[in-house]
């Protein structure tokens, strides 16, 4: 029962996670972009579609052995599925990381430039 209250907290956590992001870059933030966003969203779904398939899991053994290991298997399917995405929002966040490095640099370069100007 712990468990499933577990699951349960898990995929209310993802949830509202998500909102909280989504809320953020509907007020201007963006900080993200759209691709970055669309990949958000859809790992959250997975994750809790994952939740939900272990959630009722323990109930799919009644309807045989080929139906419990073909529901196993597309929950791990899932999970491939969740990482692929994750590692995809691991490079956009990368890119964005780099983008905001090099304008950072430039800016400075900038300063610096206009420091020198004035001696």
């Amino acid at each position: 029962m712990a468990l499933k209250i577990g699951f349960a907290a898990g995929a209310v956590l993802v949830i509202a996670l998500l909102a909280f992001d989504v809320r953020a870059w509907r007020c201007g933030d963006r900080r993200i972009s759209r691709r970055h966003k669309g990949l958000r969203i859809a790992s959250a779904a997975v994750i809790v579609v994952i939740l939900g398939m272990m959630f009722f899991g323990d109930r799919i053994h009644r309807y045989g052995t080929t139906v419990a290991f073909s529901y196993w298997m597309a929950c791990m399917g899932l999970v491939c599925l969740l990482l692929l995405l994750v590692l995809m929002d691991f490079r956009e966040v990368a890119r964005v990381w780099g983008q905001a490095q090099k304008d950072l640099n430039k800016l400075l370069a900038a300063k610096d430039m206009d420091d020198h100007k004035d001696e």
